[in-house]
């Protein structure tokens, strides 16, 4: 992705519940940072506020809910998903 936003650079942190996607989808933090350092694509949510980080793992298209965090300067990573 070339034109990141200011806050791609802040620190991410992962809410429980992607906490709980993680472990349904069999994917550990490690591969979860990948995928957020491999986003290919960031797009407007119909959510106010979020993102979607538009990305690829094990050959196949996920998207990762992202939400930053103004105030804290973080950004929180809402849930993780695999696109059909």
């Amino acid at each position: 992705m070339h034109d990141r936003p200011e806050w791609w650079e802040w620190e991410f942190f992962l809410s429980p519940h992607v906490n709980l996607r993680m472990e349904d989808r069999d994917l550990s933090e490690v591969e979860l940072r990948d995928m957020i350092e491999q986003a290919a694509r960031l797009v407007r949510d119909h959510v106010p506020g979020r993102w979607l980080a538009m990305t690829r793992h094990r050959a196949r298209p996920w998207c990762l809910v992202l939400e930053p965090d103004f105030d804290d300067r973080l950004v929180v990573v809402i849930t993780v998903f695999e696109v059909d």
